[in-house]
């Protein structure tokens, strides 16, 4: 994931079309850029080559500079988790 500076005109999409998925995220404080879905990969460091093909579209097309590099691990299952967590404080949480 990065974080790129604000550009105008940019609004959130999803792009799941090609073989690495791509998704930008206008916040606040600049737009989050991200696209890798590589099942088991558990590293936690930054991979130069999955932030090259993250930012390419976006700063070749805009001129966004890049504020930060970070990495997200997004684990996921085979099914669906629907339990229901009883919290020690009285409160409930639905998975």
């Amino acid at each position: 994931m990065a974080l790129v500076e604000s550009v105008a005109g940019v609004r959130a999409f999803l792009d799941e079309t090609a073989p690495q998925p791509f998704y930008a995220v206008p916040r606040g404080d600049g737009i989050v850029l991200g696209g890798t879905a590589q099942d088991g990969d558990e590293r936690l460091g930054v991979a130069d080559a999955d932030t090259a093909a993250i930012l390419v579209g976006m700063t070749a097309r805009r001129g966004a500079r890049v504020r930060a590099v970070r990495v997200g691990l997004r684990p996921c299952r085979p099914t669906v988790r629907l339990e229901r967590e009883e919290r020690g404080d009285g409160r409930a949480i639905v998975h």
